[in-house]
């Protein structure tokens, strides 16, 4: 009896990985199926939740959780737990959660990131401006909020709530002084080779400071604020990202 369940939740489990296989077009697949593999798909999803203020942990056997961003109507702030996008992991035990393209989550990411309505979060700004030529570097901005909890009232009271653009020149220095380049229209076109320097090892570095920074100013603020008000919390989001070069 054990063995016929765990071969039925087996199977169910399989179905995550077949579907809608009865319309399945193997010429449309070639044309379609590009290049992009299940670890591309997890930078994607997990990027997409981090850019939305929540954080990302992983456990000693690679598995994630996180709590669903806010931006997923349906299903945000609910706890998602033992995700994975290893399939093998997946099959082999049940009560993981596959994050594969068929998830309702991943799907629903997808969906919203392609559709009209979506920004973006990325772009590269190149800006004419006499006082600033010769710099590069990012720009992020977050919005934060200062609240408080309100006496039986089930929601928190806003306290403060802003708009802050963090810039780190090309050399990772923070640069106070230049987040007045935020301000200054893009021009329509770019050159490609002026955004050389915003390679993968460049990002990598600057998320790391750009976390600390934001996470410094935060709490510099909260210091402000708790001499009157002792229980305040605040909540972050990453509004947009963007590689400049000024002109």
């Amino acid at each position: 009896m054990t063995r016929l369940k765990r071969a039925q939740e087996i199977y169910e489990k399989l179905g995550d990985f077949t579907q809608s296989m009865e319309r399945f077009n193997l010429q449309k697949y070639f044309k379609t199926k590009g290049n992009v593999s299940l670890n591309d798909l997890k930078q994607f999803v997990l990027d997409y939740v981090r850019s939305e203020g929540k954080r990302v942990s992983e456990d000693n056997e690679g598995n994630y959780e996180f709590i669903i961003p806010d931006s997923m109507e349906s299903y945000g702030g609910h706890k998602i737990e033992r995700v994975t996008f290893d399939r093998e992991k997946a099959i082999g035990e049940p009560s993981m959660q596959f994050m594969g393209i068929g998830h309702y989550l991943t799907d629903e990411i997808i969906r919203k990131c392609s559709g009209y309505g979506y920004g973006g979060r990325c772009a590269r700004r190149q800006i004419q401006d006499s006082k600033y030529k010769g710099e590069r570097g990012i720009q992020a901005n977050y919005t934060i909020e200062f609240q408080v909890p309100q006496s039986g009232v089930g929601k928190n009271k806003t306290l403060d709530r802003h708009f802050q653009t963090i810039v780190f020149d090309e050399n990772s220095n923070y640069r106070e002084d230049l987040e007045d380049l935020g301000l200054i229209q893009s021009d329509k076109k770019i050159n490609e080779e002026e955004f050389s320097f915003g390679d993968r090892t460049y990002l990598g570095r600057i998320e790391k400071l750009l976390n600390e920074k934001v996470q410094e100013i935060i709490e510099e603020k909260i210091r402000e604020l708790r001499i009157k008000y002792p229980n305040v919390v605040y909540k972050k989001a990453l509004e947009n990202i963007a590689v400049f070069v000024v002109k």
